[in-house]
């Protein structure tokens, strides 16, 4: 485990300020996107970067971007603004003197040994400001909001910033904007706002609710908001990831049912999805638009070598990954029980968040159970490592998006751990990195690893488990990867994805024009 110092008072204190300048700077960067009608994607493609790292920008504790890509972004803009003739919007303008005002900032710059910090002077006035100077300046915002000509606007109801842990929206969103669909990502939006949207797009239900609401009265507030949005013509779109919540309470539960019933259209991951629906809602409108893999979003170049040289693996294992969050113990018995007995040379599981274990204080006043967790932690792990040939870390430690695609990389098979559930997000990522999966023949998740000829297995027997490792490791070996890929460029692609949700869209809006 990756060892990190003590940071001083001084430090801190340090780091806070450079956090909030940062912060200020790239909300500019976002405002400034908005106003050139620029996907994120664009943005990205043309600093030659990934889109998670952009999505990081937005994070309470940013992944903080280097001086020059910072530089870069500035150029950029400004060069796009005046190419273009993009007015700039009497906000944007306020907001550039605004963070003018301080040129001078420290830049941390990253180190797999250090943390280095090197001052820079950077000026968004000179870099955007200046540029557009011969450029109208007396438009105001909805005129410059209303440049992109999109006859269709629609909001995905989730967090404005992404979300470090699941960038799926912010994928899908920026695949629907280069159709030419004017869509939003918010949920303040949906309670605040008086804004008419053609379409309003649900994605989890805890999203729009809460992920612990409780709260009885917000089962009201969502009907009526659903019935405010609907008395100005919405339609509304719902794709359905899980059929119940992972962490369920009677509230969020009554959400899923006011979506679920409420929606004019659900989209599903799969055929099994749809059927499973329709049985419980035969008069619901139902489509199937497969989960997509994140294109342009992680570094893809990077070899099996150098992925296990920075995570400090061997290069000569068989290495099966089950990623993601062990939510119970089936799971934890069902991935254990089955590698341990599968008779394979030089095998390790790779397992990031496979223990029960934490040294964060999550049992309170509870002295037995914070003593047995960090002991666990401490100790325990380790040692269990050692023993059973895993490379195994505490579930609660999320793994940074600048590091996933070296767990990916380092791969030979992606293990799906989950039992009972529709979907999962691990299968395109690790289509997208040219890896087998093997998982449970169950829900979507049975349908697309038959449809694409990578092993399935029944969750509750050890032996199928193990002849779906064996024969992972066979089609491993001949080249199955490469066809997965092949498979999800063609059918799962960003592209793709965004012009059927965008189709979607255009449908429920030209049905209501019609009516």
């Amino acid at each position: 485990m990756k060892q990190k110092r003590n940071y001083t008072l001084t430090e801190q204190e340090e780091n806070k300020i450079v956090n909030q300048i940062y912060n200020k700077k790239i909300l500019l960067i976002k405002k400034l996107l908005e106003t050139c009608h620029l996907t994120v994607m664009d943005l990205c493609v043309h600093l030659n970067i990934d889109t998670s790292t952009f999505h990081r920008w937005f994070q309470p504790n940013p992944c903080i971007i280097s001086a020059l890509k910072y530089t870069q972004v500035c150029v950029f803009f400004g060069q796009y603004i005046k190419e273009k003739k993009i007015p700039l919007t009497k906000e944007i303008i306020k907001l550039i003197e605004e963070k003018n005002r301080s040129a001078f900032f420290y830049c941390p710059l990253h180190s797999n040994f250090s943390m280095k910090r090197e001052r820079v002077t950077i000026s968004f006035h000179t870099f955007v400001a200046q540029q557009s100077e011969s450029i109208s300046k007396e438009k105001n915002m909805n005129d410059s909001e209303d440049t992109s000509g999109s006859s269709i606007t629609a909001l995905i109801v989730f967090r404005e910033n992404g979300d470090a842990g699941n960038l799926f929206v912010p994928v899908l969103c920026d695949a629907i904007r280069m159709t030419g669909v004017d869509v939003r990502c918010s949920t303040k939006e949906f309670w605040e706002s008086d804004k008419t949207y053609d379409i309003i797009h649900f994605q989890w239900p805890e999203e729009v609710v809460g992920w612990t609401c409780d709260d009885p009265g917000i089962v009201r507030r969502l009907e009526e908001r659903i019935a405010f949005f609907r008395s100005r013509g919405t339609h509304f779109v719902y794709t359905r990831h899980n059929v119940r919540p992972h962490y369920a309470n009677e509230v969020i539960g009554r959400a899923y049912d006011i979506i679920e019933s409420q929606s004019d259209v659900v989209v599903h991951m799969g055929r099994f999805s749809l059927e499973e629906f329709v049985g419980k809602h035969p008069d619901s409108r139902n489509a199937v638009i497969l989960h997509h893999i994140y294109q342009y979003t992680y570094q893809e170049d990077i070899s099996v070598e150098r992925a296990r040289q920075y995570l400090q693996l061997p290069q000569e294992a068989f290495i099966v990954t089950a990623f993601g969050e062990f939510r119970n113990c089936e799971e934890i018995r069902m991935v254990l029980g089955s590698f341990r007995s599968w008779n394979e040379k030089q095998k390790l599981l790779l397992a990031p968040r496979l223990y029960p274990f934490s040294r964060h204080n999550h049992y309170g006043g509870n002295f037995l159970k914070r003593w047995a967790s960090k002991t666990g932690y401490y100790l325990l792990m380790s040692l269990l490592n050692r023993v059973m040939k895993l490379r195994a870390g505490a579930n609660d430690e999320l793994i940074d998006n600048c590091d996933l695609p070296y767990y990916m990389a380092a791969s030979n098979v992606i293990f799906i751990q989950r039992k009972g559930q529709l979907n999962s997000a691990n299968i395109p990522l690790a289509f997208l990195f040219h890896k087998v999966v093997i998982g449970p023949d169950s829900g979507n998740i049975g349908e697309l690893l038959r449809n694409t000829g990578n092993p399935v297995f029944r969750s509750d027997k050890k032996q199928d488990i193990i002849r779906a490792l064996k024969e992972a490791r066979h089609l491993s070996a001949r080249g199955k990867g490469e066809a997965n890929y092949a498979y999800a460029i063609g059918n799962m692609g960003i592209n793709k994805v965004g012009k059927q949700y965008a189709e979607l869209y255009e449908e429920l809006a030209d049905r209501h024009q019609f009516n």
